[in-house]
């Protein structure tokens, strides 16, 4: 599966990121307190668990999806954008 930071940078333009298929989060991820790993998804998709499986992360650069474990307590959501990409406007 490919990773889409291997050819894009926080800073490419949508017009060039469509001609990929990539989406606007630039990093898509979640972090389980209770095993100290971060899960991050790369690609459209691409579900991926912590290392105890308390948590998942799912949907690359096109869409977040977590799971939030035992308690929402134990999990921290990583969300970055491109930059070019209006956090307040709900995509």
């Amino acid at each position: 599966m490919t990773d889409y930071h291997n050819f894009c940078t926080k800073d490419t333009p949508k017009e060039q990121r469509d001609k990929w298929n990539v989406g606007d989060i630039w990093i898509n991820a979640v972090h389980c307190k209770l095993c100290d790993s971060t899960a991050r998804s790369k690609n459209r998709h691409d579900y991926v668990e912590c290392s105890c499986g308390n948590t998942f992360v799912d949907g690359g650069s096109c869409y977040p999806r977590w799971g939030l474990g035992k308690s929402k307590d134990t999990v921290v959501k990583i969300t970055e954008f491109f930059n070019d990409v209006d956090e307040g406007v709900d995509k």
